[in-house]
């Protein structure tokens, strides 16, 4: 009964006050839910969700799960169209959506849609870091509880690796050659064995460099 039920959903329907207020009937305080802001743009977040108006929806599904003191945890998966936006979507954040319990930044696995939208969605995660690290840090100074997941960490600046998380399940992660010699392996998240290509610029942490 006292289980915390952890449920992933884009959010709109909540756009409804009375649909967000039997959820809280429902599940009382055991709740999070993990809903998708994809930008602090409503062109780009639509874009990416392929729903005209879902970023109104998802924002009005937002505070009214809040105004029933539902736990909300934003989940930004990192991609082409979103990237260079990062540090504004977490000023959004900061302004706008204050009262949500975390956020989850997250590295796209490549498989499904991803790989049948390559050219348009799929960039290298070296190629988006910096923002990363701008918008993680910054919503870190405003004490939001910010988190990284399916990065390695070789592909993140040192002060970054307090927020990745040793994200994949046992049963997809894996780890490739330069993997093995590296000192920090048991406490980096590794890569998804689901993903049709690995990420670009892996390295080893040795003892010199630990």
């Amino acid at each position: 009964p006292d289980t915390t039920i952890h449920i992933l959903t884009n959010g709109r329907t909540f756009a409804n006050g009375n649909y967000a207020e039997k959820l809280k009937e429902i599940g009382g305080n055991n709740l999070l839910l993990g809903i998708p802001v994809h930008s602090d743009s409503s062109l780009i977040h639509d874009e990416i969700s392929g729903i005209k108006n879902s970023f109104n929806e998802t924002v009005t599904g937002l505070y009214n799960l809040a105004a029933f003191e539902i736990a909300i945890e934003l989940r930004i998966v990192i991609n082409k169209l979103n990237y260079s936006r990062l540090l504004h979507l977490s000023d959004f954040i900061f302004k706008n959506l204050s009262f949500i319990a975390c956020v989850s930044f997250m590295a796209m696995e490549y498989i499904g849609f991803a790989v049948k939208n390559s050219r348009r969605i799929w960039i290298e995660p070296i190629e988006y870091v910096q923002n990363l690290k701008e918008a993680t840090l910054n919503l870190n100074s405003w004490n939001i509880d910010t988190s990284i997941f399916n990065l390695p960490l070789c592909l993140l600046s040192d002060e970054l690796h307090i927020f990745a998380r040793k994200s994949i399940s046992d049963w997809k992660n894996s780890y490739v050659d330069i993997c093995q010699e590296c000192s920090k392996q048991k406490d980096c998240c590794g890569l998804f064995s689901t993903s049709k290509r690995i990420f670009e610029k892996l390295k080893a942490f040795n003892c010199v460099n630990y």
